[in-house]
């Protein structure tokens, strides 16, 4: 109740993120990779002498990113409370002020020891620890930080919790640490002021770019250091034998987020091994369980982020990402390694991975445009006047007139029913005890002039999500034989009514069998 009429009174900096909704990891992340793309669409002149030595020669480049995360050690336990008493006089409502003083105002803290106890001693710092109150006075005690910092021209700062990252725009290393410099002398000067206090050690700094032998891009003589609280701070940049992480996401160089899938990869192999353990048919759980189990516990170590690896990530990357994705199918369904994903997709009832990563972003989507967040309203930079140089991003007023057109020619409107989530369906392929008396199904239209194995598992997988793609996930459940011979792959399904409800809505007899030469029946895929 406190909460509420304090957030009546007081709106939260816009570049605050946590513990509110909308303002997720996944958002900060996007705030992160739309500047570093920002930049890179913005080009600069410069003048370079020509390789023949006589004259100069007119060269367009884009501007680099640099990334400092600087982390507060103990930020909620080092609260100054006079501090926040003169903040929390500017917000209106007398009664609301009185209350988040005397919440604050005569605590006291003692340690027990055995059966002895300490005397009391007044806390005049920090905020109590799990309240719902407590990272709201820390976004109230930063927000003149964030104003500071984000007054700067070229500069932007964002905050996770008590986690601060600003990101410098620039010429080169040279243009762009003096700038950055100069912020975290500012921010070092309002931590002392306020009584909060910066560890060195676990800072970290990136700089991002696409050149790999522009020799601005790197610092081997030490000519331009990056000092935070007095303290020097290396600068990852191309080459470098690490990388930065924010928010769990290993930051590579060029932004492309590979290392990141790459890890994330590896976790979750990790858990697979795991999950194989408890994976047994007979003795182990029952699929429906499992299923539930591998998607909250292996799934969702895979897919964090995963909206935003899909935007900037490499094709190998991604399949990378495909490949763990479907060996979960396999644990869910009990099919041996050498089933193809698509079929083990079906027969675990998971959607495919690059149907969800294109579903969250289009949540990002929806969350920014409902948000009104300041860095989608700006427009994109003009591209140079010259031949060669990537495409100009549409700005944000264009993608929304493209959605909205689009959405209604197919007769979408806000208050349509959405469709709920694939992985909450109650009813799995294995409750389908008589699924093979009654089937509805289509046949595939698989050409079989292909002799090519490849070729033609190519040709089912694109046949298969086109069979796939008009059906709604909540009226319509699947199951196959797991089988890699294409030519006699066998599956059954059944169209119900609605996702909770038995009731078969039609039925059909179609033969799910092995293609005959004499009948000339292509395979079934199922719904």
């Amino acid at each position: 109740m406190v909460l509420k009429r304090l957030l009546w009174v007081w709106t939260p900096h816009l570049h605050q993120y946590a513990y509110r909704s909308v303002r997720t990891t996944t958002m900060q992340l996007a705030h992160l990779i739309h500047e570093v793309e920002h930049d890179r669409n913005h080009y600069f002149q410069v003048n370079l002498p020509k390789k023949s030595g006589v004259g100069n020669q007119l060269h367009y480049r884009p501007h680099r990113t640099l990334l400092v995360l600087v982390d507060f050690s103990r930020a909620f336990d080092s609260i100054d409370h006079r501090v926040l008493s003169r903040l929390l006089a500017n917000i209106p409502g007398v009664n609301c002020r009185r209350w988040l003083r005397n919440f604050l105002c005569g605590r006291y803290a003692k340690t027990r020891v055995a059966h002895r106890h300490s005397d009391r001693r007044p806390m005049l710092r920090g905020v109590p620890q799990g309240s719902v109150l407590g990272p709201y006075l820390l976004s109230l005690y930063v927000h003149p930080l964030l104003n500071l910092l984000n007054s700067f021209a070229g500069v932007t700062a964002d905050m996770y919790a008590d986690d601060l990252s600003i990101i410098v725009k620039g010429h080169s290393r040279e243009d762009a640490i003096p700038t950055a410099n100069m912020v975290l002398q500012k921010l070092h000067a309002w931590s002392q002021e306020n009584g909060l206090a910066i560890s060195p050690s676990k800072c970290e700094a990136a700089w991002f770019t696409l050149s790999t032998h522009t020799e601005s891009d790197y610092d081997r003589e030490g000519k331009w250091p990056l000092v935070v609280a007095g303290c020097q701070t290396p600068v990852m940049t191309m080459g470098a034998s690490r990388t930065t992480k924010l928010l769990g996401m290993d930051l590579d160089p060029r932004l492309t987020l590979n290392v990141a899938a790459t890890k994330q990869c590896a976790a979750t192999s990790q858990r697979i091994s795991q999950l194989r353990c408890i994976a047994h048919k007979e003795a182990g759980q029952s699929p429906h369980d499992l299923r539930t189990f591998v998607i909250g516990y292996g799934a969702s170590k895979l897919r964090y982020g995963s909206e935003l690896t899909w935007a900037v990530a490499t094709d190998s990357a991604k399949n990378e990402m495909q490949k763990t994705y479907a060996n979960l199918a396999r644990i869910v369904s009990g099919v041996p390694s050498t089933v193809d994903p698509e079929s083990a997709l079906l027969e675990a009832n998971m959607p495919l991975l690059h149907v969800l990563c294109l579903r969250a972003r289009l949540s990002i989507f929806e969350n920014t445009r409902a948000c009104q967040m300041d860095w989608m309203r700006r427009p994109p930079p003009e591209p140079p006047p010259r031949a060669g140089f990537r495409m100009s991003p549409s700005s944000g007023d264009e993608l929304y007139a493209f959605v909205d057109a689009y959405t209604k020619d197919y007769g979408i409107t806000q208050s349509s029913p959405r469709e709920e989530r694939f992985f909450r369906s109650s009813i799995p392929p294995w409750f389908a005890a008589s699924a093979h008396r009654v089937t509805i199904g289509v046949e595939l239209p698989i050409d079989h002039s292909i002799t090519d194995e490849e070729e033609l598992i190519g040709e089912k997988r694109r046949v298969s999500e086109e069979a796939l793609a008009p059906h709604s996930h909540r009226s319509w459940i699947l199951a196959t034989d797991g089988g890699v011979d294409v030519p006699k792959s066998a599956g059954v399904g059944i169209l119900l009514s609605s996702l909770n409800s038995s009731e078969i809505i039609e039925k059909a007899s179609i033969n799910c069998g092995a293609r005959h030469a004499a009948t000339g029946r292509n395979p079934v895929r199922c719904f």
